[in-house]
């Protein structure tokens, strides 16, 4: 359950209503639009952000109660950017190779969620309001493990998914229903788990346990938050660099129609295989194909 405050009446305010984005950083956005375009996805139109230095494009998927964006931002100013603490992230990730950086996290009501954080020592401040979507970028923090920003929109999930599908946005030939889970490397597998549990206030809703990793899942509307800490002194965990994994996983209608289609238009696809949660089947697109966002295509069976 994502954490909320309590209404007059005892009835508990959701704090966080989903995980809303992924951002990608990446050179070009019409490069990466084509990619994702041949994969067979419905890219929006590109949009520029003014006092950010940044312009981006968005890929929705999702239906009204699971809505989710892959986002890919290209820095546009470099002087701009590094004005703003969009930019800085954003540049930041660019210069480090591009690739999966950033994460959004949806609130019913902005001011509230910033409320409630600066009581818990969490620093974040509202941008201008821009396009009906209210956003403010959380301090940098290495218990964050990556860059947070909490949304707002100006329409419910319902009126806004009504408004994209009538744009033609969900028309994907690659049919993704929902994002399932991501992942974040934490070496420091405690202090990440105590800011996400303690300043955020997004409490562990499950762990699981392997040889080698202590996964921790932070659960935030319907899909999850994977947080990667080391079970071992040996583990390959410990060496990481902290932040997102490249991989992102999406549950799919049919794994063997989404296969097909990746591969007729000329995706490595890895074979459909067991997956590591119970009652699912995977297959993956490397990262290297997509702009740097590995994608798990991934069936409950």
């Amino acid at each position: 359950m994502a954490a909320g405050r309590t209404r007059p009446g005892g009835e508990k305010e959701m704090l966080y209503e989903a995980i809303d984005d992924v951002v990608l950083a990446v050179d070009s956005i019409a490069n990466s639009r084509a990619v994702f375009e041949r994969l067979g996805m419905k890219v929006l139109p590109a949009a520029a952000h003014p006092g950010t230095g940044v312009e981006t494009c968005a890929i929705a998927t999702g239906d009204a109660g699971n809505l989710f964006f892959i986002i890919m931002a290209m820095v546009a100013d470099e002087q701009e950017a590094a004005q703003s603490p969009i930019g800085r992230s954003t540049l930041a990730a660019s210069r480090a190779g591009g690739g999966v950086f950033g994460l959004g996290l949806r609130v019913a009501n902005l001011d509230t969620a910033l409320q409630d954080l600066a009581t818990k020592g969490v620093e974040a401040a509202a941008l201008p309001d821009g396009g009906g979507v209210r956003m403010a970028p959380l301090a940098p923090s290495a218990g964050a493990c990556a860059p947070l920003t909490l949304i707002q929109y100006g329409r419910s999930t319902v009126e806004l998914h009504t408004g994209l599908a009538g744009m033609g946005a969900f028309d994907h030939a690659l049919r993704l229903k929902r994002l399932d889970h991501l992942a974040a490397a934490a070496p420091d597998h405690e202090m990440v788990t105590s800011y996400w549990n303690e300043r955020l206030g997004i409490p562990t809703w499950g762990e699981i346990v392997t040889k080698t990793t202590v996964i921790r899942q932070m659960k935030i509307g319907g899909a999850i938050v994977e947080l990667l800490g080391p079970a071992s002194p040996d583990s390959p965990i410990r060496s990481r660099k902290p932040g997102l994994s490249s991989m992102n996983a999406f549950e799919v209608p049919d794994l063997e129609a989404a296969v097909a289609t990746a591969r007729e238009r000329g995706f490595t696809v890895s074979d459909p295989a067991t997956g590591s949660l119970p009652g699912t089947r995977v297959a993956r697109i490397p990262a290297d194909e997509l702009c740097g966002l590995g994608l798990q295509l991934l069936e409950y069976v």
